[in-house]
């Protein structure tokens, strides 16, 4: 009994044994067979599997030949076309259903490329979006808890610092993807870089992927007034610049 390899893989090298051709219907199949052609060695057969692959991987299936690669390895040569499409089209990846459907390890890979050009919260968004995916115990209702744990090996590589605090408030707080404490030190330090001790586990980048400058969000009150950390009770709060004897009002 072979337990080494998948079933398809198999049958497809079987049928190109006695036929000598062969009939890819998708890239995971090539990838299988792939593996079945480098164990009884026939280099034809893997060539004809590399060239599939070369010229299948698109944004919307990039990420299946990552998961294989990462977790069966012997495709090395495809790293450099994987990083590229990752680098270059970004959103594409991580809007398609290979993306939703990756290892843990794949998103680990992806959200480590030094040279990922997308929006950070757009970025963090796609991240959350694959944890709820992961995360659900029942039906459409996974528990705050469950995400909680799901996203925590993704947060020392995301830069919360270059989200501007709206962003900040309506992602990763609504969330509740950190504790209370580590929520209230990243937006403090969002707002007034170095004024509370980040968490160890928070990254120190404070530039968008994207290599654009933080755009001011639009002012909703007069210029006397700001929305920020109540120094006093540690909330969320309306400041007004001209009497700050407390805050205004808790928004959060």
């Amino acid at each position: 009994r072979i337990t080494d390899l998948h079933p398809e893989g198999f049958s497809t090298f079987l049928k190109y044994i006695y036929s000598r051709g062969v009939n890819f219907v998708n890239i995971l199949q090539a990838l299988h067979t792939r593996a079945a052609a480098q164990k009884y060695m026939e280099p034809k057969l893997v060539k004809k599997c590399d060239d599939f692959i070369n010229y299948g991987i698109t944004t919307a299936n990039v990420c299946i030949v990552l998961d294989y690669s990462l977790k069966h390895g012997n495709i090395d040569h495809f790293n450099g076309k994987i990083d590229g499409l990752v680098e270059s089209s970004p959103g594409p990846v991580l809007k398609s259903q290979a993306f939703m459907a990756a290892s843990r390890e794949s998103v680990l890979q992806i959200l480590k490329n030094p040279r990922l050009k997308i929006k950070e919260y757009d970025l963090i968004k796609h991240v959350y979006a694959w944890a709820v995916a992961h995360s659900k115990q029942e039906p459409d209702k996974p528990t705050i808890d469950t995400v909680k744990q799901t996203m925590r090996p993704f947060l020392p590589e995301l830069h919360f610092l270059a989200l501007t605090p709206q962003e900040f408030v309506d992602g990763p707080v609504s969330w509740k993807i950190m504790t209370h404490s580590e929520t209230l030190a990243v937006l403090s330090n969002i707002i007034n870089p170095g004024s509370e001790e980040l968490p160890e586990f928070i990254s120190k980048i404070t530039r968008n992927r994207n290599g654009k400058p933080l755009k001011p969000e639009k002012a909703t009150m007069t210029d006397t007034k700001v929305q920020t950390l109540c120094r006093h009770c540690h909330t969320w709060a309306t400041y007004d610049r001209n009497t700050d004897p407390g805050h205004i009002k808790v928004w959060v």
